[in-house]
């Protein structure tokens, strides 16, 4: 049986190519997914979804549509964290929180050692997070 790693390994070495095809597989993964093929009506390909305002790369490399109605816009990573860091300006905002800014006073205070330790631990948990700047 392969594993997640083997197979994102055996994927084309192009970023490109390779982040079109994590996201089949992201695709297939949410309708095949006990946990979400429960939740889930239909997935998209940006490309594929009829509603899709642009053909420009806009962030969005899914649409899932939920049973109860609801769309999803998913983005999909496909990196090695244990050569890259996670860059937290692609992503802007979550749930109206600019996660640049809130990194930024996180690794302020732990520069200041004023970060409870618990919250470092779970920090230090997150795929591809850093304590350095990088740009």
């Amino acid at each position: 049986m392969i594993t997640f790693q083997d197979l994102v390994k055996s994927l084309p070495s192009d970023p490109n190519q390779k982040g079109l095809e994590f996201e089949k597989i992201c695709k297939w993964y949410l309708l095949n997914s006990p946990f979400y093929k429960k939740q889930i009506k239909n997935v998209w390909l940006w490309s594929e979804w009829k509603d899709r305002w642009s053909n420009q790369d806009r962030g969005i490399d899914l649409i899932a549509e939920t049973k109860s109605g609801e769309i999803w816009a998913v983005q999909a990573k496909a990196y090695d964290s244990k050569n890259q860091t996670l860059q937290i300006g692609k992503y802007k905002y979550f749930n109206n929180l600019n996660l640049g800014y809130w990194v930024h006073q996180n690794r302020e205070k732990y520069k200041r050692n004023t970060l409870d330790k618990e919250f470092i631990t779970l920090l230090e948990k997150i795929e591809g997070w850093s304590w350095k700047v990088y740009k």
